[in-house]
């Protein structure tokens, strides 16, 4: 029952545990098969992780990175809560477009190795947005925690494109310097936890969105730690990093449909005029 009604809850909720579904079956289905046969080809074709064929353990590291896949897939297509859409600016509604863009630029990472172009510079394009518009739309937010956080997010992307652009022209100094405004991706770290830390203050967005947030900035320092300390199987490198990389795309898409919903300040403020003058 709590399936049937998480599907009437979301606006797709239907289609998107029906996509799920027959993904996690075909996930399960040709991990039986890998088991069995002992290849996993098929079954590392459904999970876009490359690498050579194997068995085993390898087969159950895939089945994770599956498992981690169809719960992101759930909570990118199902979608904002059912109902109507609340009041919203000309911001909100760009910057809602721009997750999704960046949510469907992400993903293009995942089938990178089949594709014959790559997506650098339309991704940098993509985080520039993200970080201009969020400056816009976290009005709940202190104004200094806004500006750190559009510098460093500026500073971050700038620092990506300059660097694409000045490979390409061979100048290597201006491509070093590109390098060092990025601090080896910390000023992009900065602008994500400043503006996680500004979702929690603002209210329009829920807990599970902003822990995802966290989670994909913490969760990447500990693979190699978690592999190499209680795992010790390198093989299981990839996968793993592959099921943290996930989460990046979940807060993208949560973020996003958090933002349909109405502004709580707006809704308090409504209340208020609404309430008996002695009630």
């Amino acid at each position: 029952m709590r399936s049937i009604r998480s599907g009437r809850r979301y606006r797709f909720g239907w289609l998107a545990a029906f996509v799920v579904g027959g993904y996690l079956a075909a996930v399960v289905s040709f991990g039986v098969v890998a088991l069995v046969s002992g290849d996993d080809r098929v079954l590392r074709l459904l999970v876009v992780l490359l690498g050579e064929p194997g068995a085993g353990r390898q087969v159950l590291f895939l089945l994770l990175v599956g498992a981690a896949q169809g719960w992101a897939l759930w909570q990118i297509l199902r979608g904002r809560v059912a109902g109507e859409v609340g009041e919203q600016g000309r911001a909100v509604r760009l910057l809602r477009v721009a997750l999704y863009v960046n949510v469907a630029l992400f993903s293009l990472d995942w089938f990178a190795a089949y594709l014959p172009w790559r997506t650098y510079d339309l991704e940098d394009l993509g985080q520039l947005a993200l970080v201009v518009l969020f400056y816009r739309v976290l009005d709940g937010a202190s104004r200094a925690l806004r500006l750190t956080a559009l510098v460093a997010g500026t500073l971050a992307v700038a620092g990506s494109i300059g660097e694409e652009v000045f490979d390409a022209l061979d100048l290597r100094s201006l491509e070093e310097g590109s390098e060092i405004v990025q601090l080896n991706g910390w000023t992009w770290l900065l602008w994500m936890l400043l503006t996680v830390v500004a979702q929690t203050r603002d209210g329009r967005w829920g807990r599970g969105t902003v822990w995802s947030g966290v989670a994909s900035m913490v969760l990447p320092f500990l693979v190699a730690p978690l592999v190499f300390a209680f795992i010790d199987d390198y093989s299981a490198f990839t996968p793993l990093l592959g099921v943290v990389t996930l989460f990046r795309p979940v807060w993208l898409a949560r973020s996003a449909h958090d933002l349909a919903g109405p502004h709580p300040r707006r809704v308090r403020t409504e209340k208020k005029r609404t309430r008996a003058p002695f009630g």
